[in-house]
């Protein structure tokens, strides 16, 4: 149903799940229901449903220590606060989903997205020196990284003359 673009019968459908999920008491999937309800919110642009479900999801997730269904859910939140316009609290969402996704192994790919939309966020906003102690976190620690889609970072955020300031070494 989310797939032909029929957001409201998605709701429903995963409302029902969630009722569902609270009886039997399966905490796992009542925090996926909450996040992919986060996700068809945002779609719909109930920005203030996507972050109050998003922030359900970390809730339970973290009841449970589920850190990958913690992560999605702060990329969820992150997402909504975004397209709010508060780009500060949008970093600090994909940054602290960059580093619950840095503990889980084969989650590469989803850390070096959290963290290079932190790091571009938070060039954006002018906290540059966090944006690069972010850039070198990200360059030690994510495993396989990909020096390109680092690199395209840095010049995006050099586009709103943060070039001068970004550390030398990289």
């Amino acid at each position: 149903i989310r797939d032909e673009k029929n957001s409201r019968g998605a709701i429903k459908i995963y409302e029902e799940a969630l009722a569902h999920a609270k009886d039997l008491g399966l905490k796992k999937e009542e925090g996926r229901v909450y996040w992919i309800l986060s996700s068809i919110f945002y779609e719909v642009d109930d920005l203030a449903k996507s972050i109050d479900f998003a922030n359900r999801s970390i809730e339970i997730n973290r009841q449970i220590n589920y850190r990958y269904g913690i992560a999605h859910a702060l990329e969820e939140k992150a997402k909504a606060i975004l397209k709010k316009g508060d780009k500060l609290a949008a970093a600090e969402a994909y940054e602290e989903s960059a580093k619950i996704f840095l503990t889980i192994e084969n989650f590469s790919k989803n850390t070096k997205g959290s963290f290079s939309k932190a790091i571009l966020l938070y060039f954006e906003t002018g906290l540059v020196e966090k944006a690069n102690n972010l850039l070198a976190l990200s360059i030690m620690d994510v495993p396989h990284n990909n020096f390109e889609e680092i690199d395209q970072v840095i010049k995006k955020g050099s586009k709103s003359d943060i070039q001068n300031t970004i550390h030398q070494s990289y």
